[in-house]
C-alpha cells in the first residue's frame, strides 16, 4: 500500500501543478527533495519506533462550510478505523495515557480511535 500512496501523490501534485499551467522544471528540485523526503521519513521513524508497521489505519473526514459575508462556518466529523480498548495493562497503538501527579489520580488514558465533531468559524479578509 506505500507504494500506491507514493504513485498517487507523485501523480496528483505534479499533474495538478502542470494541469494549472504551471511549467514541470521550476519544480523539479532534486536535493530539495531529497532533504525533505529524508526528514520526513526519518522524523516519521524516530516519533514512532520499530513498532510503527504493526499500527495500520485509516483516518476519514467529511464536513461542510458556508461562506456568509467573509465569515466562513464550517463543521466536521472526523474518525478512523483504529479501534481498540484504553486498558491500563495492555494499551494498544491507539492508546494515549500522561503521568499526571499522584494527587490528580494517577495515569490517565485517550482513545485515539474515537470519533469527534468539530466546528470551526474564520474570516477571510
Amino acid at each position: 500500500m506505500g507504494i500506491v500512496g507514493i504513485i498517487v501523490v507523485i501523480v496528483c501534485v505534479f499533474g495538478g501543478y502542470m494541469l494549472n499551467g504551471g511549467h514541470l522544471h521550476v519544480v523539479w528540485q532534486p536535493f530539495e527533495f531529497m532533504i525533505i523526503l529524508g526528514a520526513s521519513l526519518g522524523g516519521r521513524k524516530w516519533s514512532i519506533g520499530t513498532d510503527a508497521t504493526n499500527a495500520n489505519y485509516t483516518d476519514w473526514k467529511i464536513g461542510v462550510t458556508k461562506d456568509i459575508s467573509g465569515w466562513v462556518l464550517g463543521a466536521a466529523y472526523q474518525d478512523t478505523n483504529a479501534k481498540g480498548g484504553c486498558n491500563p495493562a495492555n494499551t494498544g497503538y491507539y492508546c494515549f495515557g500522561n503521568s499526571l501527579p499522584v494527587a490528580a489520580a494517577g495515569t490517565k488514558f485517550k482513545d485515539a480511535g474515537k470519533g469527534v465533531v468539530v466546528f470551526s468559524v474564520s474570516k477571510s479578509f
